[in-house]
């Protein structure tokens, strides 16, 4: 073998090797592990869970008892809330399940989750209601989920409620 086919090979080599390091790295940093900003992090959690019995929504709209969570908020800090359950909804008619974020006594409009519809059959879906709330303010947050729905017969189960402060 010559010396320039040899070399040849060799950049080849060296050529490859380097496309999957640098293919490695993108994968690495952007894909598997992105850096975040120094400054953003997740400062305080709670949580809350009603695992055991199933939650009959009444036909107003309630506070759903039992699963509310007092989140201490510092100056800076915005505040994000996810609550999941599992729910059904017995059709017969227009039927409707709502469910809508409550925070120090003011219930929100939006984001709110709906589950129903106007046919003959059973519903049973899992629901789930996520939300950031740049708060503004360092203060006590009472954070709870009310829920509605048109026929007492409706329910939610596996309910479970996540609150955290990040920056």
């Amino acid at each position: 073998m010559s010396k320039r086919s040899s070399s040849v090979i060799i950049l080849g080599i060296l050529a490859v090797a380097g496309l999957g390091l640098s293919g490695f790295m993108f994968l690495k940093n952007e894909i598997f592990f992105p850096d975040f900003p120094e400054d953003t992090a997740i400062k305080k959690i709670w949580y809350a869970e009603n695992l055991d019995s199933t939650y009959y929504v009444p036909t107003v709209i309630t506070e759903i008892p039992n699963l509310n969570i007092t989140a201490t908020v510092n100056a800076g800090e915005s505040l994000f809330v996810s609550f999941n359950t599992d729910a059904a909804v017995y059709l017969n008619g227009l039927e409707l399940l709502k469910i809508q974020l409550k925070i120090n006594g003011l219930i929100y409009t939006n984001p709110f989750v709906e589950l129903g519809g106007s046919f003959s059959a059973n519903l049973y879906s899992p629901m789930s209601l996520q939300c950031s709330i740049e708060t503004g303010a360092a203060g006590i947050y009472n954070v709870s989920i009310c829920a509605y729905s048109s026929d007492t017969g409706n329910w939610l189960k596996e309910m479970t409620l996540l609150v955290y402060t990040y920056i």
